[in-house]
């Protein structure tokens, strides 16, 4: 690998006075040379696109051996000015873009490094943070900007709180013996919060609770496979999705919004540090003219659950609230697109480390990034994984708060600008669908705002 980096830098003259940073910067090493690290301790697939963003050259090639070679494939394409300062304003760095993903894993938890006694010792991990669009754009900071604030933050129970006709119809079943149970009813706040992450090769590998408008906190093993130095391709949020035993399939009672970008710490990329197995994930906005809306995201309509950092000491986690968490997911073990509650945990969690929990609620692989929810609806962290004896996840720290916090976008996110339409009657529209055209005409003449609003909102359900 240093001989490559070699043959190339002895291969260009890199001129700065010849980056013309608002044409963009190629991600051809035959146009631009070879990787670079930056003065900030990043790593940039070239000079151009560091010095665009206004670092300087440290080195030619990596910063360090943890950032695989293969990350900074030749790739003919141009790298657009707004793209590259897309995230600016939260000090993220353009630094490449991934154009290979993890291969599919039948079970995610097994990613998950896991040992009853096993215990990670934070000293000496450097603090970054990532993020990868849905394109495969990769973005790096070690100097992100951090909201500091006080939790816990605001719930919100959501647009569907009160409109049925937000809600497709379902049929509801229960089934399981064990400390689990199905949600008998996921249209209902918290559990419409809560959605299945689908990936590339199918549906319901994690789970992912909505903490904001925009996002949703899951681990950081659902958007990264440390083994492969890959991205997840996960590609979107299916909120309340459930089992319909009439047709069976599984249903988006709330439709499914598609993945923009996933943030998370460079320690989990890096190290595989079980502290930090903790991601956010933000989506896109759908239209729904039906809500008066141009922009929706799941979190206007299934609402969201608070977050909060856990009370600690030097000992360990001391927060009294760890004693009635629950973990809700999509178990595989269960049938596909079955959401599953644990009810409180028994025996109580217990501190693990400085942010990290062990706990007894029954599990299994598909509930990988469900929140550990306390009683008011608050999550304190995620589920990781665990063995026959334990289930383990991170809990939020004052810093992993703040973060989190930041990244779901709480401390910038706007009020719901949209609200439901009045729901329309049958009489609102009384025109009939046959006879003669012409009297169709006229009916729809004299009742055009009516049939308007029928058509839109009928276009509009998910």
């Amino acid at each position: 690998m240093i001989r490559t980096w070699s043959i190339l830098a002895a291969s260009f003259t890199l001129a700065r006075a010849d980056y013309n940073c608002s044409a963009g910067c190629s991600l051809d090493a035959t146009l631009m040379g070879p990787a670079v690290c930056g003065s900030d301790g990043l790593t940039y697939a070239n000079e151009c696109l560091a010095w665009c963003q206004g670092i300087e050259l440290d080195s030619l090639g990596p910063c360090d051996s943890l950032l695989e070679e293969s990350a900074f494939v030749m790739n003919s394409e141009v790298i657009d000015e707004a793209t590259i300062t897309r995230f600016a304003e939260e000090e993220f760095r353009f630094v490449t873009k991934r154009t290979r993903y993890a291969k599919k894993i039948e079970n995610l938890e097994n990613m998950t490094a896991f040992d009853d006694e096993y215990e990670v010792d934070e000293m000496g991990i450097d603090r970054h943070y990532v993020r990868i669009t849905s394109d495969g754009y990769e973005y790096a900071s070690r100097y992100s900007l951090l909201n500091d604030t006080m939790g816990p933050t605001m719930l919100y129970k959501g647009l569907a709180d009160g409109y049925e006709f937000i809600v497709k119809n379902r049929n509801l079943i229960i089934i399981g013996n064990d400390t689990r149970s199905a949600v008998p009813d996921t249209t209902l706040y918290p559990f419409r919060a809560i959605g299945a992450s689908d990936y590339r090769w199918g549906n319901n590998s994690c789970t992912a609770t909505m903490i904001s408008r925009t996002s949703a906190l899951t681990a950081a093993h659902c958007v990264w496979n440390f083994n492969e130095g890959r991205p997840m391709p996960i590609t979107r949020i299916a909120p309340g999705r459930y089992f319909d035993s009439e047709t069976n399939q599984h249903l988006e009672p709330f439709g499914m919004w598609e993945v923009d970008y996933a943030t998370a710490f460079g320690e989990y990329r890096e190290t595989q540090s079980r502290f930090f197995d903790m991601a956010v994930v933000t989506y896109k906005p759908i239209n729904r003219p039906d809500l008066g809306c141009d922009e929706v995201y799941p979190g206007d309509i299934v609402g969201y659950v608070a977050i909060d950092s856990i009370i600690s000491s030097s000992n360990g986690v001391t927060d009294p609230r760890i004693a009635d968490i629950t973990i809700t997911g999509y178990p595989y073990d269960f049938r596909r697109g079955e959401m599953t509650t644990s009810g409180p945990c028994s025996p109580p969690a217990r501190s693990n480390g400085a942010h990290y929990l062990r706990y007894y609620c029954d599990t299994a692989g598909g509930m990988s990034g469900s929140a550990l929810l306390t009683k008011e609806n608050i999550a304190l962290g995620n589920h990781a994984g665990g063995s026959g004896g334990a289930n383990v996840g991170p809990v939020m720290s004052k810093d992993m708060f703040d973060a989190v916090y930041t990244w779901a976008g709480l401390g910038t996110q706007s009020q719901v600008g949209c609200r439901p339409i009045d729901h329309v009657a049958d009489n609102d529209c009384p025109c009939p669908s046959g006879g003669n055209p012409w009297n169709q005409i006229l009916c729809w003449f004299l009742n055009i705002q009516g049939c308007i609003r029928v058509v839109r909102q009928n276009a509009a359900r998910p």
